[in-house]
C-alpha cells in the first residue's frame, strides 16, 4: 500500500513553508482521490472562499465549475484561470496515463477580479463589505508560472505513482454502498440528510440505514462528521483561519457544535489542537 502520508505531508509543506494554497479536486468519475487522505485537502482554505461558499447556491455553483475547470485541463493542460467569484488560480490536471482523475489547484489569489465580487454579492446576497474585505485578504502578487511548477510536479508525480499502485492491487466493485458513500465523500460539506440520499439513490431510508451500517460500521452521520473532522484537522494545521470559518467551510451552521464534534472524535477542541501542534 502506498505511504499517502508522504503526500499530505508534502502538501502541508507547501502551504506552511512556500505560501501555496494546494487543493486537490477529483472529476465526477473518480474513486481513487476520494477514497485516500488526500481528499482532506478538498477545500479553498481561505476567508474569501469560505464565506462565497456560506451560500448554497454559491457552493453548488462552485462545485459546478469545477467540472468546467477539469474538462479544461484535460483539453490544454496546466493553466492560469480566474474563477466565476474572481480568484485567480494555477490549474494542473492529476492524471495515470491517459487518464485524468482530477485537477490540482493552487489558488488564492486576487488579481483583479473586484467586479465579480461586486456581482457574487449580488448573485448571492452576500453583504458587499464584507465579501470586498474577505477579498482583499487574499494575495494581490500572483509567483512565477516557474516557480510553481518546481514544487507542484513532484506532487503530482507522487499521487500519479499513489494511483498506479491503486489501479494495479484494487479489485472491481459497484456496490450500493460504494456508490453512496463516494456520492458522500464529494458532497460531505453539502447538507446531506438520510431524506436527500434516499431521493438521489431512489431507496428507502431502512434499506440505506441498514445497507450503510453493515458496510461502515457507523451511521451515515458519523462518516459525515469524521470526514468534516479530518479536513479541520488540515487546516487547523495549515491555516491561519478562525474556528467559526473552519466550521462554515465544513457545512456547520454552528461553530458551537462543531467544537463540540471535533473535541467527541478527537478528544481534543479545535483550539487545542491548533495549539498543540498535532
Amino acid at each position: 500500500m502506498y505511504d499517502y502520508k508522504k503526500i499530505t505531508d508534502y502538501i502541508l509543506y507547501l502551504r506552511r513553508e512556500c505560501g501555496l494554497s494546494v487543493s486537490v479536486h477529483t472529476s465526477e468519475t473518480d474513486n481513487f482521490l476520494l477514497g485516500t487522505p488526500i481528499a482532506s485537502f478538498n477545500i479553498h482554505e481561505n476567508p474569501y472562499c469560505i464565506l462565497i461558499k456560506s451560500s448554497k447556491d454559491a457552493c453548488l455553483n462552485c462545485v459546478k465549475k469545477q467540472c468546467r475547470v477539469l474538462e479544461k485541463a484535460k483539453k490544454i493542460g496546466p493553466y492560469v484561470g480566474t474563477c466565476h467569484a474572481g480568484v485567480t488560480e494555477f490549474v494542473y490536471p492529476i492524471c495515470h496515463n491517459d487518464t485524468v482523475f482530477g485537477f490540482l489547484s493552487v489558488s488564492g489569489y486576487a488579481i483583479d477580479g473586484s467586479q465579480k465580487v461586486r456581482s457574487c454579492s449580488e448573485k448571492y446576497d452576500i453583504d458587499k463589505n464584507a465579501l470586498l474585505s474577505a477579498y482583499g485578504s487574499l494575495k494581490r502578487e500572483l509567483p512565477s508560472r516557474e516557480y510553481v511548477d518546481t514544487l507542484v510536479f513532484p506532487l503530482l508525480d507522487m499521487i500519479e505513482l499513489a494511483y498506479a499502485k491503486h489501479v494495479s492491487a484494487s479489485t472491481t466493485s459497484n456496490t450500493f454502498f460504494d456508490a453512496v458513500a463516494t456520492y458522500i465523500r464529494r458532497n460531505y460539506t453539502l447538507d446531506l440528510t438520510s431524506e436527500s440520499l434516499c431521493r438521489h439513490f431512489s431507496c428507502s431510508r431502512s434499506h440505506l440505514s441498514h445497507t450503510f451500517n453493515a458496510h461502515a460500521g457507523k451511521t451515515i452521520r458519523e462518516f459525515i462528521n469524521d470526514l468534516r473532522v479530518e479536513s479541520a484537522k488540515v487546516m487547523l494545521k495549515s491555516s491561519d483561519l478562525t474556528i467559526a470559518e473552519i466550521a462554515t467551510s465544513l457545512g456547520y451552521t454552528d461553530p458551537n457544535y462543531f467544537t463540540g464534534v471535533f473535541k467527541r472524535i478527537t478528544g481534543k477542541s479545535p483550539t487545542s489542537y491548533k495549539r498543540e501542534g498535532n
